[in-house]
């Protein structure tokens, strides 16, 4: 019984402390024009690699090429 109540115990715990930290960390946005610029530009990048290298458009295709490596790479 008592082990139960430390697995709940834990688990809320957890799921609290991701609450806190998820909710800090998704109102911070860049204040500068720079900033937003930045983060613009990495979230078209994203788009673009998520439907560039889609399941269906892999299969199609020879997987990434050498320059692609060195572009998504950070």
């Amino acid at each position: 019984m008592i082990t139960v109540m430390l697995f709940v115990g834990g688990m809320i715990g957890t799921v609290v402390g991701l609450t806190i930290k998820l909710r800090r960390r998704g109102g911070v946005r860049g204040e500068s024009a720079d900033e937003l610029r930045i983060e613009q530009a990495r979230r078209e990048q994203a788009s673009g690699a998520r439907a560039s290298y889609s399941s269906i458009n892999v299969r199609s295709t020879f997987g990434l090429t050498t320059e692609d490596l060195h572009k998504y790479h950070r």
